[in-house]
Order: structure tokens, then sequence, then C-alpha cells
């Protein structure tokens, strides 16, 4: 049995935003919110992919919840067309670095 979920799109209003607006706009939500975790848009193209980065240290386990949340409540007061997406850190462990081992994307 297929299950289909209605994938929405951005709105005309979102996409004809300049993107810096479309980043001002979701920048500014963030801030209003109290966030246990601050995040940063890096880029918000008219196709509703917004992309966060963050400084903190998401744990695993809180990560996906948190993220599906704070979309759940952009897509209601923002547009039902966002999703957000969560840019890669790169490895931090000092120990792995002085051993020369890489991680790759």
């Amino acid at each position: 049995m297929d299950h289909l979920v209605d994938t929405f799109l951005p709105t005309t209003a979102w996409i004809q935003l300049e993107e810096s607006q479309r980043i001002k706009i979701i920048q500014d939500f963030l801030v209003s919110q109290e966030l246990e975790f601050q995040m940063q848009v890096t880029s918000a193209p008219d196709n509703g992919q917004v992309v966060l980065t963050t400084t903190d240290t998401l744990p695993p386990g809180r990560r996906g919840l948190f993220l599906l949340r704070l979309e759940n409540t952009i897509k209601e007061r923002i547009d039902i067309g966002i999703t957000l997406w969560l840019e890669p850190v790169g490895d931090k462990s000092k120990l792995r670095q002085l051993r020369g081992v890489t991680i790759n994307h």
C-alpha cells in the first residue's frame, strides 16, 4: 500500500521575493523565537529549500525533532512550501585532525 503525502510548493509571494529578503524573513523569525539552538540562514532560494547552519552542537537524539518542529512552525507562519536543511558541519575532533584522518562528505 502506497502512502502518498502532499509536498507543498512555495507560494508565489515567496518566489517573488529577492533571496536577501527571504533570508531576512527567516532569520528575523529565528531570532524572535526562544530556540534551544542558535541557527543562521545561509541560503533561501525561491524553491523553498532553506539551508541553516549552527555553531551549537545538536545532539543526534534531539536534532531531528528540533528541526521538524522548527520547520512546521515556519511552514505555518511564513510559507507552506519551505523545507529546512541543516548544513553539514566538518569533523571537529582534534585527535582525528592530529592523526591526519579526514572524513569526506
